[in-house]
């Protein structure tokens, strides 16, 4: 029972996997970078389980921990909340995990080594499921260090993406929180171990699946896009919604508006409200309510809301562009601020929204 179950876990992460590499095969150039690592890392899962199904009986125990291990790696990747440095970090300590323990497996199967006990192996699950646990809460206080700039944002979809991040954190912890409960209790525990690993799986096919249909929600990929344009509607209807002011405020926006759009100030990277003024012919504080009421936004976000727009004008014009030419071309001093500009008002990466763009435009010429 416990080798047919961990053969149905190895064959479904090999079928995301496939899924995955027929994608980057169609796409070639076009395929992003975080669908390569998870096909390699659904493959590395695949082998580790191969290895610990050769190296004798009592898969049902360890199995958990292999899948566990496959979690942590997959977890930083999809995730939202942590940024690319600390997410190769980590996704290299679980890739590392999983190849070390492979190996041992291999040494089991030949009676070079002892396989581990079962107390050990729970207990390494345990370990992992908490590490895994750590990142989030790492993540989520990274996110959240500038507090002033995550509330002014009001990015609804990033709270969403948060929200089904922590669902799945959560489901990994209660399964192995009541896979300990299990292994405690008296009797032979195999069955239901492997139920919880089957749990586990279906995790991480989740998380590959969603790597697969560029979704953030497991759900049917037309119901995401009508949740996003949901969220985009309601916001316009609050800007409708709210009490006009006198007109004299009307009137200074649309100067503002005239100048951006006809003069392109932001382009200038030391561009500042003080050189508004002597274009507008007002005071600092008329033109900061006026952007405030009828764009919804502060001066800075407003100057940085036009870059990334005439970025992506850009960009559509031209789809060779790279990412550095994008923000030095807009406006911005650095990549930084643009990638912060652009993941606020697009809701994802410059690469990761040029990939999928430049797919898009592929797509309509043929």
């Amino acid at each position: 029972m416990e080798n047919f179950v961990a053969l149905v876990v190895m064959v479904a992460s090999l079928s995301v996997a496939g899924l995955l590499i027929m994608k980057n095969f169609r796409t070639k150039s076009l395929a992003g970078k975080k669908s390569r690592i998870v096909s390699i890392l659904l493959l590395l899962n695949s082998c580790l389980l191969l290895c610990d199904m050769a190296a004798g009986k009592g898969i049902a125990f360890r199995l958990p921990l292999d899948l566990l291990l496959s979690l942590f790696a997959l977890y930083p990747v999809m995730s939202s909340v942590l940024r690319e440095k600390a997410a190769v970090l980590f996704v290299g300590m679980a890739s590392a995990a999983e190849a070390g323990l492979a190996v041992y497996y291999v040494l089991c199967s030949v009676s070079v080594l002892d396989l581990p006990p079962e107390e050990v192996t729970m207990c390494l699950a345990a370990l992992v499921s908490a590490f895994i646990a750590g990142i989030f809460i790492y993540g989520v206080s990274r996110r959240l260090a500038d507090v002033r700039s995550v509330m002014s944002s009001g990015n609804a979809w990033s709270y969403m993406c948060l929200v089904v991040e922590t669902v799945y954190l959560s489901c990994i912890l209660v399964c192995t929180l009541l896979m300990l409960c299990l292994f405690r209790m008296d009797g032979d525990a195999s069955m239901g171990l492997c139920i919880f690993s089957l749990l586990f799986c279906l995790v991480q096919l989740a998380l590959g699946l969603r790597c697969c249909y560029d979704a953030e929600f497991l759900i049917f990929k037309k119901q995401e896009e009508r949740i996003a344009m949901a969220y985009k509607a309601s916001k316009m209807e609050l800007a409708v919604m709210r009490p006009k002011p006198d007109e004299a405020y009307q009137d200074v926006y649309s100067r503002i508006v005239s100048y951006f759009e006809e003069e392109k100030p932001y382009l200038n990277g030391d561009l500042t409200i003080n050189d508004v003024v002597k274009v507008v012919y007002t005071n600092k504080l008329y033109i900061s309510r006026a952007i405030s009421h009828y764009a919804g936004k502060n001066f800075c976000q407003f100057v940085n809301w036009h870059r990334v727009m005439y970025s992506v004008e850009r960009y559509r014009a031209n789809p060779e562009m790279t990412v550095t030419d994008l923000w030095q071309a807009c406006g911005f001093n650095s990549v930084v601020p643009y990638n912060m500009a652009f993941k606020l008002f697009m809701g994802e990466n410059p690469g990761e929204w040029c990939r999928k763009e430049k797919a898009r435009l592929v797509r309509m010429k043929k």
